[in-house]
């Protein structure tokens, strides 16, 4: 992940938004872009790379990027989905409101390693600085049927960012396994598509 981090970092060493993507399942894309979020937040001294400030945005219905940082789903009360399809007259909310803070999801780990280890008090370091969450969950599944219609359906996502996108460093986006509506969305949004794959031999077959 180090080489990883080097790269993305060497590539652009200005405003990123990168968007994980491949059309199979199974290919890693949320592993990637949890970890690639979590290490350019943190930054390594070895590589000489400073914490940079992340948002994380979860276009998965399947949710699992919430679930990576033990936050429990139910809790969970505004994902992509309320971003995307709700609006405010003619103008999408706030993208600010939506978003998990780096102490809540910092809460979550701790909450959840102790549940997995008898109750014991979580270590000091396991804790995210600089790092936020755009959660999803299943009810993004239909955000590409109530977006059919809606004129602009397909840079929902980049409109929703360009009030904030300046406040973050990189901006990293997951994306389910189709090339729908919500994927195309993370690319009109992105300057970046970063192709996933596990080494399975459909993987790179599906880019």
């Amino acid at each position: 992940m180090a080489s990883i981090v080097r790269e993305v970092v060497e590539m652009n060493p200005y405003k990123m938004v990168i968007a994980v993507a491949n059309q199979k399942g199974g290919c890693a894309k949320t592993t990637t872009a949890v970890n690639l979020a979590a290490a350019l937040s943190k930054g390594s001294k070895k590589q000489n790379l400073p914490p940079a400030k992340v948002l994380l945005i979860d276009l998965d219905p399947q949710g699992n990027c919430a679930t990576s940082f033990g936050v429990e789903k139910k809790k969970v009360k505004r994902t992509a989905y309320d971003l995307l399809t709700n609006d405010t007259g003619e103008e999408l909310p706030l993208m600010e409101e939506y978003l998990i803070s780096p102490q809540t999801l910092t809460d979550s780990m701790q909450d959840a390693w102790s549940m997995r280890n008898g109750g014991k008090a979580a270590p000091d370091n396991l804790k995210v600085d600089n790092l936020w969450l755009l959660p999803s969950d299943i009810h993004l599944s239909g955000a590409e049927i109530e977006l059919s219609h809606k004129i602009g359906r397909e840079t929902r996502l980049r409109e929703a960012l360009a009030p904030i996108i300046d406040n973050f460093d990189y901006i990293i986006i997951d994306t389910p396994p189709s090339l729908g509506l919500l994927s195309i969305n993370a690319m009109c949004a992105a300057n970046w598509v970063m192709g996933s794959s596990s080494g399975r031999v459909l993987c790179p077959r599906r880019f």
